[in-house]
């Protein structure tokens, strides 16, 4: 008998998507997040000093112009789940906001409303990355954000985590109820700037919205 079986494997779990947002797009998110004035504090988990949500007229922009990630994402969604069947109408976002995050501020294990969540890196200083780079503790380090995902009782075998130190440019997309947090930095006089949402997802009909949320 060989000692290397032929196998097979099964991808499940929460879906977790990465994409590479244009330059343009991510300087006018930026400069739109700059001139926000509504603070978003209430309604977020976050331990951070600034969050601002946008206004009407910027999600107007944004649900347009960011279409093509979210079709990705439903796309890969399908293939993913093994779902081809499901026809997905499109998407509908709920909220949108942009995080500025300093020194000593975090955000605490949470999960969103909605079906979709995301989250988009408009500003990852250098500084930090140096310091992400010189961590040597166990969990997972400076400014980083991790997602996890099972049994918190066991671990080792039913629980899993993933430990991501963004780059400026980068969207995630997830389930909306997908736990995530992201870690406190000690580097001053630096911003990491990041714009979060939730989506709903339209279907064509009922039977297409069922055949998701058994997933």
């Amino acid at each position: 008998m060989d000692n290397i079986l032929k196998y097979t494997f099964y991808y499940w779990g929460p879906f977790l998507f990465k994409t590479q947002i244009p330059l343009n797009l991510i300087t006018e998110l930026k400069n739109r997040g700059d001139k926000t004035k509504k603070t978003h504090h209430k309604n977020l988990a976050g331990n951070l000093n600034k969050q601002n949500a946008y206004t009407d007229e910027d999600i107007q922009w944004f649900q347009s112009a960011y279409a093509p990630a979210f079709e990705s994402y439903l796309e890969g969604f399908k293939k993913y789940h093994d779902k081809e069947n499901i026809n997905f109408k499109g998407y509908n976002l709920q909220s949108l906001w942009v995080n500025y995050m300093k020194a000593g501020d975090y955000n605490p294990r949470h999960v969103h409303t909605g079906d979709l969540s995301f989250v988009i890196f408009l500003d990852v200083p250098k500084k930090l990355e140096n310091e992400n780079l010189k961590f040597e503790g166990k969990s997972s380090g400076p400014g980083t954000i991790t997602f996890t995902y099972g049994e918190s009782n066991r671990p080792f075998w039913a629980t899993c985590s993933r430990n991501i130190f963004p780059q400026t440019g980068e969207m995630y997309i997830f389930p909306a109820l997908l736990n995530h947090y992201v870690q406190p930095f000690k580097t001053k006089n630096i911003t990491r700037i990041s714009v979060s949402g939730n989506v709903n997802i339209e279907f064509d009909n009922e039977t297409d919205r069922s055949r998701y949320d058994i997933i």
